[in-house]
């Protein structure tokens, strides 16, 4: 029984991120990067339709995240929504310069 309870334990830790992707290719996510005037990079998530009459919306993650832990909400968001989520620096694709971890400086560029 121990075996079984483990199996179960150790296939869901070891394959978490396979819902992500699922969703995120449900949502039609397409994973982005812009190259700021200041050569920073700001790697992103866009969900859109194709209709460029929603309103934008920027998700910004919390500490240690990644833009691809919206994947779950995506799809329902992008019904009313044009969707963009951001990496942060230090964060996924997004520049890795320890200058940059200050929220002053990453709401400059987001801006």
């Amino acid at each position: 029984m121990a075996s079984v309870a483990f199996g179960i334990f150790w296939y869901n830790n070891t394959h978490w991120y396979d819902k992500y992707e699922k969703a995120l290719k449900t949502a039609g996510a397409v994973e982005k990067q812009v190259t700021l005037p200041n050569s920073n990079v700001i790697n992103y998530g866009e969900v859109s339709d194709g209709e460029n009459d929603k309103p934008a919306l920027l998700l910004i993650h919390g500490k240690m995240g990644i833009w691809e832990d919206y994947a779950l909400v995506l799809t329902e968001l992008s019904q009313n929504w044009h969707i963009y989520a951001v990496d942060v620096y230090g964060q996924g694709e997004s520049t890795h310069k320890e200058s940059l971890y200050y929220l002053d400086v990453i709401g400059d560029d987001l801006i």
